[in-house]
């Protein structure tokens, strides 16, 4: 019970602070200066409702999930969950294609990036809330969920540290990494929502393409930690391939050829 706590809370968690880690350093990068010296208080703001926004949304997801569940032919839930993987993908890419010079383009920024940020709390929140409820009853296992737990979140917690310096410091001397990285874990958050709809028959399932189990195990820690950082899987079909370039490749290109522009509006 101690290790599937630690796994679930680490599989669920970690995609949060990561995502939260990423808008930090994006929006210090590209919006510390439109902000100028509000930057700190702003998005200190933004992140604490942006947390208490996502957990009240994941509180009422999971309360209507038996009602959702009925939906649609009994695929209210994979429906609803493809909706707000999706929606984490576009705010953020939207993020990416405002110019933050232009009046308050680096507040709308802000918020579309918190707003990313929220639907990936009401989401991964909701199903580690799920698996706590679920033995919440059972007094014996109760030591062992809180322990856990707190496990868990202190290995988020702690990784998110290291990586928010590592991210930082890699920025500093290459500005795109920050945009690279920012798309390629959108479209891994994005990924899960393409074998929902194998699962609910609306895609007819597809050859896989390879297999790096061999490798890199799925389950294993690094597979688990690429994974939350840019949707690793070891075993991807076809249609995962397809799907994962054309998440990951399609905003890249779009802030490359914005890069490239000359003129002094487009986001540097």
């Amino acid at each position: 019970m101690l290790l599937n706590t630690v796994i679930i809370a680490l599989s669920d968690a970690l995609p949060i602070f990561i995502l939260l880690v990423i808008n930090l350093v994006y929006a210090e990068r590209y919006l510390t200066t439109q902000l100028a010296q509000r930057f700190t208080y702003t998005y200190l703001w933004f992140v604490s409702m942006s947390a208490l926004l996502g957990i009240i949304a994941g509180g009422v997801y999971v309360y209507f999930s038996v009602d959702l569940s009925e939906l649609f032919d009994n695929t209210g839930l994979e429906l609803s969950a493809i909706v707000l993987r999706l929606l984490i993908y576009s705010c953020g890419i939207a993020a990416l294609s405002v110019r933050p010079i232009h009046g308050n383009g680096a507040l709308y920024a802000l918020v579309l990036l918190n707003l990313s940020w929220i639907f990936a709390i009401a989401l991964n929140g909701s199903n580690f809330f799920i698996y706590m409820v679920g033995y919440w009853s059972q007094v014996d296992a109760l030591q062992s969920l809180v322990i856990g737990a707190v496990l868990g979140l202190g290995v988020c917690i702690s990784f998110s540290i290291l990586f928010y310096f590592l991210l930082r410091h890699v920025t500093q001397k290459s500005t795109p990494i920050i945009l690279i990285m920012l798309c390629l874990h959108l479209s891994g958050q994005a990924l899960p929502a393409m074998n929902l709809l194998v699962q609910i028959d609306i895609f007819n399932a597809t050859e896989i393409m390879w297999d790096w189990s061999q490798f890199i195990e799925e389950d294993s820690e690094v597979g688990r930690l690429f994974k939350a950082l840019i949707g690793y899987e070891a075993r991807p079909s076809q249609m995962e391939v397809v799907c994962y370039l054309l998440f990951s490749l399609t905003p890249v290109m779009m802030l490359w050829r914005k890069t490239m522009d000359p003129r002094p509006e487009v986001l540097q």
